[in-house]
């Protein structure tokens, strides 16, 4: 057995201690120091002792003494002239880490010593801003002026204020539309109501006045005078013309890159006009008046005196038939009773009466016109619904709303040729020129030719719908030995424009008074009458009706008295036609029964 070594002072005093109190000493073994050779390791061992590292060389909180997880190192007195526990690298210090954090403590604070300051410095917490808002709040009001209700926003970035509490003014680096957002909101609650804001100086642009409107939309003056507006666009959240800022009276965008570049380009008139486009209310632009159109018409001060309404249901004069002046009729009616036909069947034989000049184009109107959708007319007739734009639209209709540049010189077909390779691609048509009530006709001289605009409907192939349409000629004489005259046209085509509408019906040109629309309430239509008096019943069975069909159900039963089961059994027999059902009925009423009719009072006599 060999003795155990002498304890040496120090470190080895205390390693020995250690050894012996854990049993260790009585073995038949020599203990060796890692001391004597640094680069040597510890030998392994069952039980290894607690280690004390130098990041724990602050003397710990006495809270939870005695406990069994407290670290060696909080129990043992460190004495500054004694080394460490020979453990490698616990006694040098650690440069370039950071704090740690004691576990056992809780979140004790821990100082390093760092190279470049060579004290021992605490890690910090970030400090809480939650007083931003009434920052913000003190801000708002210290600019506010309540006399003058002006709020000045100039320069925000050299604020005191500002820069004391290390806020971001909008449009500086880190300052966005949520900033000028908090500012606008905390200026909405300023007494009096604010109405002039001034934000010059801020280098701002259109994302920063996206709250404007919605906080401040009764301002009546704005200075955006020196900031960042480029393009009309940056000034659309605050466009009358898009319903933002309805009372602005007054605007200045001097020093901005949109009003500075016109200038340069001497076109500041254009930028003043479209300035007032776009805000309709203003009044003042840069300090200078906008120029309103106005008329020198003496007023008086005198109010003027109430109008009473016009007693008259219809217009003075009625609407008349076809007008033809200047020119005989029969020229007319003749071109167009031998126009139509080969329109309809024979298309290219119409090569003659068009000069080698003559100009055609056509437009499709794909609109539903009002009085056609309130009768139902596209929903009521059968083959209505068949009916496809797509066939007029992709062979050159000159919808001048649509097209632009060349598309419309190329939708202009100019000479016999071309024009007939214009009309072969069209959908086949169907004129019923026999139904004099369904075509209107107006034909007098212009200049040295004659215009005959004619207004009527036809049947579009195959699928048997009805179109309405306006087309328009101007005619001329047909020269002598022309082709035209040589093919027994008396006329010949300089100009042909046709309009292509949905159905509408021709009651619109039927001769006969014209009722005075604004007087049709203090004189109800019978429609209207039975509106109002349907029984429970029947008011039921109509509302299954769809809402534009209802008028003409309404219209058939004010006319023959029939219950609406009854009026909608005539319509659909008659295409939903009015007239025709209302001619068929008074054939046939003799023979209805009774429960046919509203009333059975009303059942015609036999």
């Amino acid at each position: 057995m060999f003795s155990s070594p002498t304890p040496a002072p120090g470190s080895r005093t205390l390693a020995s201690n250690a050894l012996r109190g854990a049993g260790l000493m009585e073995r038949d073994a020599t203990m060796r120091d890692v001391s004597d050779k640094p680069t040597g390791r510890k030998p392994a061992t069952k039980h290894r002792p607690h280690r004390a590292r130098a990041i724990y060389d602050v003397p710990m909180s006495d809270k939870g003494s005695g406990s069994s997880t407290r670290m060696l190192s909080s129990r043992i007195a460190v004495d500054g002239n004694s080394d460490l526990l020979s453990i490698r690298g616990a006694g040098r210090p650690i440069n370039g880490t950071r704090p740690r954090r004691n576990a056992v403590s809780g979140g004790v604070q821990v100082g390093l010593v760092t190279p470049a300051r060579g004290s021992s410095v605490m890690s910090r917490i970030p400090k809480h801003r939650g007083g931003a808002v009434e920052q913000w709040t003190e801000f708002v009001n210290k600019r506010y002026d309540p006399q003058t209700k002006r709020l000045n926003l100039d320069s925000m970035a050299e604020d005191e204020l500002l820069r004391k509490h290390s806020l971001v003014a909008p449009g500086q680096a880190g300052g966005s539309a949520r900033e000028a957002g908090v500012i606008f909101k905390l200026a909405s609650k300023l007494q009096p109501p604010v109405e002039t804001v001034s934000l010059a100086n801020n280098g701002l642009n259109g994302q920063h006045l996206t709250y404007l409107d919605k906080y401040l939309p009764r301002i009546a003056n704005l200075s955006l005078q020196n900031n960042n507006m480029r393009m009309w666009k940056d000034l659309d959240p605050i466009s009358s013309r898009r319903g933002k800022l309805p009372n602005l009276r007054e605007l200045v965008l001097i020093g901005n890159p949109l009003r500075e570049l016109q200038n340069a380009h001497g076109n500041l008139d254009r930028y003043k006009r479209e300035a007032a486009r776009r805000f309709i209310t203003l009044e003042l632009l840069d300090q200078d008046p906008i120029a309103k159109i106005s008329f020198d018409v003496a007023t008086s001060d005198t109010p003027a005196s109430s109008v009473k309404p016009p007693d008259a249901t219809t217009f003075p004069y009625p609407m008349g038939p076809s007008f033809i002046d200047g020119v005989d009729p029969t020229l007319v009616s003749t071109f167009l009773s031998r126009f139509f036909p080969a329109f309809d069947e024979q298309r290219p034989s119409l090569v003659n009466v068009y000069s080698p000049a003559s100009t055609f184009s056509f437009h499709a109107n794909t609109g539903i016109p009002q009085r056609a959708r309130v009768q139902g007319v596209h929903t009521g007739l059968p083959n209505q619904r068949k009916l496809d734009w797509r066939a007029w639209i992709d062979h050159g209709s000159r919808n001048l709303h649509r097209l632009s540049g060349d598309k419309t010189i190329a939708a202009l077909h100019i000479g016999g040729q071309d024009i007939i390779q214009a009309l072969i691609k069209l959908p086949l048509t169907k004129h019923d020129i026999g139904s004099e009530a369904n075509f209107c006709v107006d034909a007098f001289l212009a200049g040295v030719g004659l215009l005959v605009i004619v207004h009527g409907q036809f049947i579009e192939a195959p699928s048997q719908g009805m179109r309405s349409f306006d087309r328009t000629f101007m005619l001329a004489p047909a020269p002598e030995n022309s082709t035209a005259k040589q093919n027994g046209w008396d006329v010949v085509i300089l100009s042909d424009q046709w309009t292509i509408r949905g159905l509408s019906k021709p009651e619109a040109w039927a001769p006969g008074p014209m009722l005075v629309q604004a007087t049709l309430d203090s004189n109800p239509l019978p429609t209207q009458r039975h509106l109002h008096n349907l029984p429970a019943d029947q008011q039921a069975l109509l509302n299954t009706v769809p809402e534009p069909q209802r008028p003409i159900v309404l219209n058939v039963c004010a006319q023959t008295g029939l219950n609406v089961q009854f009026a909608l059994d005539c319509l659909n027999s008659n295409a939903w036609d009015v007239g025709n059902a209302v001619a068929n009925f008074n054939r046939v009423k003799s023979s209805l029964a009774p429960e046919a009719f509203l009333l059975r009072q009303q059942q015609p006599q036999q």
